[in-house]
C-alpha cells in the first residue's frame, strides 16, 4: 500500500515538473549552461563534506578501544565507504564528462 502511495506521489511530482517546464518554457540549453557553471562549486562542496566525514570517521575509529570489536568493524566499513566516496568525488568531473559525452 505504501509503495502505491509513493508511486502516485512520484507521478504527481513528475506531472508538476513537466507542467512547470511547459509553463515557464525553459530553454534546455540555458538550463544545461547554468548547470555546467554551478557544477564546479557543487563538486567542491561535496568534496569538502566528504573529507570532513572521512576525518571524523578516522578519528572515531582511532578512539575506539580493542574491546569494542563490533563498533570497530562498523567504523572500518564506514571508513572504507568514505574512501570510495572521496575517490569518486575527486574524479566526479571526469565521470560527469564521460556520461555527458556518452549521452
Amino acid at each position: 500500500m505504501k509503495k502505491l502511495t509513493f508511486l502516485k506521489l512520484t507521478l504527481l511530482v513528475l506531472y508538476v515538473m513537466v507542467g512547470l517546464n511547459i509553463l515557464l518554457k525553459a530553454d534546455v540549453e540555458t538550463l544545461m549552461q547554468i548547470a555546467e557553471e554551478q557544477a564546479v562549486i557543487l563538486q567542491r562542496i561535496i568534496l569538502i563534506f566528504v573529507f570532513i566525514g572521512t576525518l571524523l570517521t578516522s578519528l572515531y575509529y582511532i578512539t575506539l578501544q580493542k574491546e569494542q570489536a563490533d563498533e570497530r568493524k562498523k567504523a572500518k566499513s564506514l571508513f572504507a565507504m568514505y574512501i570510495v566516496v572521496t575517490i569518486m568525488a575527486l574524479f566526479s568531473s571526469d565521470i560527469a564528462n564521460y556520461i555527458k559525452d556518452f549521452i
